[in-house]
């Protein structure tokens, strides 16, 4: 059922954020994707480099934001208050994807393996939805999961 998370996550904020490509709205430039590509990776280094970012971190969140870790919602104010918290993480290896939707919409999915101190390595895949809001990329929507590495199954 996890698998299906990591399948399902991508696909549906893919549908979602289709819909207003849709509508007729003004195209996308190479402006607007690179400008785009520049604002979520450097939040996912801020964010990977912990919660000494915070000042930077926060004002990215929409006040609205809708975000949901592991199952359990978090409002911009928990956000907020537990981001002084965050770990720094050790990035082992990355991968990611985004796309600019409309002029003011756009999404990115990311999934890394990263450590944490001396841990074992775990495993987080973030997907972001992004509005752009009185000129700023926000992001709006966010669904994480973070866990583990599952051990490679032995033979037998």
């Amino acid at each position: 059922m996890r698998s299906a998370r990591f399948i399902l996550i991508p696909i549906a904020l893919s549908a979602v954020a289709a819909l207003p490509a849709c509508s007729g709205e003004t195209a996308v430039t190479d402006a607007d994707v690179g400008g785009f590509r520049r604002v979520a990776e450097t939040y996912q280094q801020l964010y990977m480099d912990g919660g000494e970012n915070c000042d930077q971190i926060v004002p990215i969140l929409a006040e609205d934001i809708r975000m949901v870790e592991n199952g359990e919602a978090w409002s911009y104010e928990q956000m907020e208050k537990y981001c002084p918290y965050l770990p720094r993480k050790e990035v082992i290896s990355s991968w990611s994807d985004l796309a600019v939707i409309a002029p003011d919409r756009a999404y990115d999915f990311v999934t890394s393996v990263y450590r944490v101190d001396e841990n074992p390595p775990g495993r987080e895949t973030v997907a972001r939805v992004w509005t752009r809001i009185e000129g700023q990329w926000k992001i709006v929507r966010m669904s994480s999961v973070r866990g583990p590495i599952p051990a490679p199954a032995t033979g037998g």
